[in-house]
């Protein structure tokens, strides 16, 4: 995954208009110290599959398109499932560095 930027998702973000707001909420998830927040965007009737990764620092790194399934639900299952992958391959490579 690539930098996102250095805005701590703990913290809070910026806050959006209301219409804007509406639209992009989704569901974080805490895993490891981390916070996933695996994200659905409608593409060409189907659903776009992305995450964005909050590490502890507040560094949040997002996916490209990860896949297109046929509803939201599958999609931001599939982008929960990779942001998982993607924080246990990044402490597994903090360790065997270590």
């Amino acid at each position: 995954m690539q930098p996102y930027g250095s805005e701590c998702c703990r913290k809070g973000r910026r806050k959006l208009s209301d219409e804007r707001e509406g639209a992009m909420l989704q569901p974080t998830v805490t895993y490891r110290g981390f916070v996933i927040t695996p994200m659905a965007a409608f593409d060409g009737g189907l659903y776009a599959a992305m995450t964005i990764v909050c590490d502890g620092d507040g560094i949040q790194r997002a996916s490209g398109v990860l896949g297109h399934f046929a509803s939201a639900d599958d999609a931001r299952a599939y982008a929960l499932n990779a942001g998982k992958d993607d924080i246990d391959r990044r402490l597994f490579q903090a360790s065997a560095a270590a």
